[in-house]
């Protein structure tokens, strides 16, 4: 998986996922959006981080930034919808 080597996809991704639709969604509003792998509640979870609000247009700016941009070349391609 080359392409998710790459920090900038990575990044891009995390920017682009709507944490609330997925807990509203998957999870039929039973759960809170999240951004750590474990809840607060678990013994020796990690400082809490905030929950990042869905951005299209800067998970866009990051792939262009990080050289994903649609060249007309043949090769690894990334769409955001």
């Amino acid at each position: 998986m080359e392409v998710i080597a790459d920090k900038a996809v990575r990044d891009a991704v995390y920017a682009s996922v709507d944490r609330a639709a997925i807990a509203k969604v998957l999870f039929e509003g039973f759960a809170d959006p999240a951004a750590d792998l474990f809840p607060a509640n678990v013994p020796s979870s990690a400082k809490r981080h905030d929950v990042p609000v869905r951005d299209v247009a800067a998970a866009k700016k990051i792939l262009a930034d990080g050289g994903w941009v649609d060249s007309g070349v043949p090769g690894p391609r990334l769409a955001l919808l």
